[in-house]
């Protein structure tokens, strides 16, 4: 609200001066968007949601194009839980809290649905992600505390603590706590659907008529009926140019990369952008030349790339009125860089994968543990002959609150190889593992715990945190740095195995069919180093 607020004095003549502002956009960079800028991948969604409102209004009132995109990118792709697809968790409208409480669902929707309505002003249609998938988490809601019976499917939310079989709370069922109860959130996304863009909204539509007009409380500016009821537009026109492309999703295949983003639009015509011009270059400074005819869909398979290669993308969105200007420039690399390859290890349900920008590796994995007689989890690995060490860099706290990222070597790809490892544990201890003999029981070493300054409360990592391993001969040693500089030895351990081993990266979410993702930079092995950028 205080970045809203903000946005209306520094454009209305409220007498604010332009050094005044510029202050305020400090203050919003410096104090506020430190502790958001992860968002709360350990909480619930409604957290997390409250954390992507307030990181996009930042970002337009510092009219900064990179954290806009990281906002809108993360709305339809972020790893924790107010991503929307991880907050309305299947498309019959669920959502993740739903079998907590009927006003813990709703405060998350309406958060989703102020953001949804700051990035429409921009001209990029969250509203209509996926299908209308914000509509239908709201529709899911009110069907449901109208009295009205609604599907039920069983959920384990992406900390594994909350949800059918959730370690802090089993739900198991929707929650009846606060049914018929409605919370001010319902006008503006009613408005926007139906009004707008002409899509039924008919349990919405009820709980308007049952509740109007709309209030507030102390969750929700609310007052919809004032700020957001507005007559039906007859049809969609073109009054301006359409929003810069945003939110850009890069998945590679042995196809290409895929390319996606969300559609943009005229804010003010409520139409779509007729058309997009895709463009890569080799650097990120270009020069960047169209790869393909102007696309009528926000999305295109790039084939015509070379693998292991980093190509940079950016786009721009047109109508009758106009072109937009370019969006950012976003990284993908074709497959994996050098000599690395990805696999999943052991009993996995859920398939993991790897994408690479050109200077961090983002894991997706799933998998029980790594320990005991046997592992499970994704592997990010490449051969090493000989001597050597393998160093990284953890960037960012993870969704599941039981995963162990860190660096692994092993001696062949069987969930009962022999390896030694070094793994950040829940709660943000250092240790030294190994598995000595193939089904070998796994043995522990001492566990070192990164200190209060690097972790708040136990589960959130608030800076990046490096790893490293090392082989000389059949004796192995780790430790961990904050800095990359100053490092604390986690002890050795002899395992002997053959000259030619797996290094790499593991991703283990340590919870059944559901994955986390894990992010690392700074990546160095013989041979190959990630880049700085």
């Amino acid at each position: 609200m205080f970045a809203n607020a903000a946005e209306i004095l520094r454009y209305t003549g409220s007498g604010w001066t332009e050094a005044e502002a510029l202050l305020c956009e400090q203050w919003f960079r410096e104090v506020w968007d430190p502790p958001l800028e992860h968002y709360a991948y350990f909480a619930n969604g409604n957290w997390e949601t409250a954390a992507l409102q307030t990181r996009m209004a930042i970002a337009v009132y510092c009219s900064d194009r990179k954290m806009f995109e990281e906002t809108v990118r993360y709305a339809v792709a972020g790893a924790g839980n107010g991503s929307i697809p991880h907050m309305i968790v299947f498309p019959s409208g669920q959502c993740q809290e739903t079998t907590r409480a009927q006003h813990y669902a709703q405060l998350g929707l309406g958060l989703l649905g102020c953001t949804a309505e700051v990035a429409w002003n921009q001209g990029v249609d969250l509203y209509g992600w996926d299908q209308n998938r914000i509509l239908k988490g709201f529709e899911y809601t009110a069907k449901y505390g109208l009295g009205e019976d609604v599907p039920f499917q069983h959920y384990l939310d992406r900390t594994g603590k909350y949800g059918r079989g959730g370690r802090n709370n089993d739900y198991d069922r929707i929650s009846p706590l606060s049914r018929g109860s409605f919370w001010p959130i319902f006008e503006r996304i009613f408005n926007h659907y139906t009004k707008r863009r002409d899509v039924p909204a008919p349990y919405s539509s009820r709980v308007i008529e049952l509740k109007g007009p709309e209030g507030f409380n102390m969750d929700h500016v609310g007052l919809g009926t004032l700020c957001h009821r507005r007559d039906k537009r007859a049809a969609p026109a073109m009054l301006s140019i359409p929003g810069v492309p945003s939110g850009f999703v890069m998945r590679s295949s042995d196809q290409g990369i895929q390319v996606s983003w969300v559609r943009s639009v005229d804010p003010l015509g409520c139409s779509n952008a007729e058309t997009y011009q895709l463009m890569r270059a080799s650097r990120p400074e270009g020069p960047f030349l169209s790869i393909a005819p102007p696309l009528i869909m926000s999305e295109f398979l790039d084939s015509s790339v070379t693998g292991g290669e980093v190509y940079y993308y950016r786009a721009t969105a047109s109508n009758k009125a106009g072109k937009s200007p370019p969006s950012a420039v976003i990284a993908a690399c074709a497959g994996l860089p050098g000599q690395w390859s990805s696999s999943d290890i052991g009993a996995i349900t859920v398939p993991g994968f790897v994408e690479y920008d050109g200077a961090a590796f983002s894991m997706e994995g799933e998998g029980r543990k790594i320990g005991g007689r046997a592992d499970a989890l994704h592997y990010l690995y490449a051969k090493m002959e000989g001597d050597g060490a393998i160093t990284a860099r953890v960037t960012r706290p993870m969704s599941s609150q039981w995963a162990t990222p860190g660096v692994m070597m092993r001696a062949n790809l069987l969930p009962d190889s022999p390896h030694v490892s070094v793994l950040l544990h829940p709660h943000w201890q250092g240790g030294l593992i190994s598995r000595s003999e193939k089904g070998g029981e796994t043995a522990a070493g001492r566990r070192e715990p990164l200190g209060d300054h690097y972790v708040i409360k136990k589960n959130r990592l608030s800076a990046p945190y490096w790893i490293r391993l090392e082989r000389m001969g059949d004796v192995f040693s780790g430790s961990m740095s904050p800095d990359g500089i100053q490092w604390q030895s986690l002890g050795s351990i002899e395992v002997k195995m053959n000259r030619v081993i797996h290094v790499g990266l593991p991703a283990c979410s340590q919870l059944p069919g559901v994955t986390t993702t894990v992010t690392y930079d700074r990546v160095r092995i013989p041979g190959w180093s990630a880049s700085d950028r």
